[in-house]
C-alpha cells in the first residue's frame, strides 16, 4: 500500500506527492522529517544566510513542538485519546504508563520549543540554537519515543503472562 497526498500547489489542484502532510505522520516519520529540516537549516547557516536560518529554525521548533504533542497522543497515551476523534479508546489504556519523569520531559521540552518558536530575535533573551543544538533537541524526542516503545513492549509481555 502506498500513501499519497493530494494538494494544491502552483502547478494546480490535485498534485500528488508520496508523503503525508506533517499532521498525518507518525512520530517516527515526523522525527525523520525534522532531521531533514535540520540539515536544511544547517546548510543555511553554513552559507551565511542568518535571517533565513533564524526563520527556518523557528519553523522547525514549531513543528518539533507539534511532534512532542503527537508523541504524547500516539505513544505515551497509546492512541487512547486523539484530537478531533469523537471516541476515547479506553481499552488502549492497558498499555499506558505515565511516570513523573515523562511529565517533566514533556513540560520541559514543550517550553524549550516554545522559546525558539516565538519571535526569538525580537525577545533578545533567547539565543538562536546552533544546528548541533537543534539536532540534540530532535534526538531527545527520538530517545524518549524509543524508551516509551520499549516500555510498551514490556507491558505487553507482562500482560501476556497473566
Amino acid at each position: 500500500m502506498t500513501t499519497r497526498t493530494l494538494a494544491q500547489t502552483r502547478d494546480g489542484y490535485g498534485v500528488s506527492t508520496d508523503e503525508l502532510p506533517f499532521e498525518g505522520m507518525t512520530t517516527a516519520a515526523r522525527i525523520r522529517w525534522l532531521r531533514n529540516e535540520q540539515v536544511n537549516c544547517a546548510r543555511l547557516r553554513r552559507d551565511g544566510e542568518q535571517l533565513a536560518y533564524q526563520d527556518a529554525v523557528g519553523k522547525l521548533y514549531k513543528t518539533l513542538r507539534e511532534a512532542w504533542e503527537g508523541c504524547v497522543e500516539e505513544v505515551l497515551l497509546n492512541g487512547t485519546v486523539e484530537r478531533f476523534r469523537k471516541s476515547v479508546e479506553t481499552n488502549r489504556l492497558k498499555m499506558v504508563e505515565v511516570r513523573h519523569d515523562d511529565v517533566a520531559m514533556v513540560v520541559e521540552n514543550m517550553a524549550h520549543c516554545s522559546n525558539h518558536a516565538h519571535d526569538t530575535p525580537k525577545r533578545g533573551d533567547v539565543e538562536v540554537p546552533t544546528p548541533d543544538e537543534v539536532l540534540a533537541d530532535i534526538d531527545k524526542l527520538e530517545a524518549w519515543r524509543e524508551e516509551l516503545e520499549g516500555r510498551k513492549k514490556e507491558l505487553k509481555r507482562i500482560a501476556a503472562r497473566h
